[in-house]
């Protein structure tokens, strides 16, 4: 993805943005997830990029050599070393990013709501009841939902890939891409953030963008 931020709006802009990304990582470590880390499963164990095939593994060296441009860490897995941690057969090779962590997503928010209800016990959390549509006329904003017209001077969007589904602004920007992440090693049903399969591995899916 990084690549293709190079692509679409130069290095200089993808830098920012990851930029960005590592400091809302830090800001999260230090000010919500420190304390709770066992709580949250939170683990510094890296991520890894995996190629299915030679044309995604030629990608891959590409981004990793545009984000070493920007000073970005990350490391080259031959075909060997990732069939060796994997104890799988068929991928080309990985990129590693070493700094990356996991966390359990659903423990995560909880805490976030809990914190912002600590912070302002009139803050009052909708559920099941999602925007599809967002207009500003001289006063307000006003968000569109299935049940209601809330009027609001501040909008924060935090809608990733349905942002452009909201606001035409993002239509250029945001680029939704699906990944699918899986786990080869069983998981307690207790710690399942997304649906287990017969032998109860993870399996979920996710949808990243630029």
């Amino acid at each position: 993805h990084y690549l293709q931020m190079c692509r679409q709006h130069g290095p200089k802009l993808a830098r920012e943005v990851w930029n960005f990304s590592e400091e809302n990582r830090e800001l999260l470590v230090n000010n919500i997830i420190a304390g709770e880390e066992e709580a949250l499963f939170f683990e510094k164990d890296g991520s890894l990029s995996l190629a299915q095939d030679e044309e995604t593994w030629e990608d891959l060296l590409q981004a990793r050599k545009k984000m070493a441009e920007g000073k970005i860490y990350s490391e080259a897995w031959s075909r060997e070393k990732v069939s060796e941690y994997l104890s799988s057969e068929g991928f080309y090779g990985g990129v590693s990013f070493p700094e990356d962590a996991s966390i359990h997503p659903q423990n995560m928010l909880r805490l976030l709501l809990q914190r912002v209800r600590d912070c302002n016990p009139n803050f009052h959390f909708r559920e099941n009841e999602p925007v599809y549509l967002i207009e500003r006329n001289d006063k307000w904003n006003l968000l569109f939902t299935g049940k209601e017209i809330i009027k609001s001077p501040k909008v924060i969007f935090a809608t990733n890939a349905y942002s452009p589904l909201l606001q035409s602004y993002f239509s250029d920007k945001v680029f939704p891409k699906r990944s699918q992440i899986m786990a080869w090693e069983p998981c307690e049903r207790d710690r399942k953030s997304t649906r287990l399969n017969s032998s109860h591995q993870i399996i979920s899916y996710a949808v990243f963008c630029l």
